[in-house]
C-alpha cells in the first residue's frame, strides 16, 4: 500500500472516532474486531512504520491504567489516561511512533470520558496490536 493511501486509511478511522458523540463506548466492537474492520485497517495503514516494540510500550502503559480502573471504576479519572499523551508526543518527535498513530491515540483518548469508554478504547487498541502482529509478524 502506498504511503499516501496508508495515511488516508488511518485518517478515515480518525474521522470515524471524531464523529463519536457519546465517547468510545459508541464504537461498536463489530466495527473493529473483524478482518477488514477498523483495527485491521489501522494496522495495515500504519504498516512497518509502527514498530512492535513501541506499540507494546504504549499498550503496557495503558494496561497499568486499566488494572487500576478495574479495581476502582467509581473513581475513574480521565487525567490518568490523558497523562500518556506527552509520552506519545515525545516518541513521535523522536520518530519512533508514526504521527498518524499519535493522532489516532489522541482522538481516542479525547473520547474517553468514563470507565466504559476506556474499556472500549483498550479493546480497540488490543485489536490493533493483534492485527499488527498478524500482518507484520517479524520486523527486523
Amino acid at each position: 500500500m502506498a504511503r499516501g493511501r496508508q495515511e488516508e486509511v488511518v485518517d478515515k478511522v480518525i474521522r470515524k472516532i471524531q464523529g463519536l458523540e457519546s465517547g468510545m463506548k459508541e464504537l461498536e466492537v463489530e466495527s473493529f474486531v473483524n478482518k477488514n474492520g477498523l483495527a485491521d485497517k489501522v494496522a495495515l495503514g500504519l504498516g512497518e512504520d509502527l514498530k512492535p516494540t513501541q506499540l507494546r510500550k504504549v499498550f503496557h502503559s495503558l494496561k497499568r491504567i486499566e488494572r487500576e480502573v478495574k479495581r476502582d471504576k467509581e473513581n475513574f479519572r480521565t487525567s490518568s489516561v490523558v497523562s500518556i499523551l506527552p509520552d506519545l508526543a515525545y516518541a513521535t518527535g523522536r520518530g519512533v511512533i508514526p504521527k498518524k498513530f499519535y493522532e489516532l491515540m489522541r482522538e481516542c483518548i479525547a473520547k474517553v470520558e468514563d470507565a466504559s469508554d476506556f474499556e472500549r478504547f483498550m479493546k480497540f487498541l488490543e485489536a490493533i496490536l493483534a492485527y499488527h502482529k498478524f500482518h507484520f509478524p517479524k520486523v527486523s
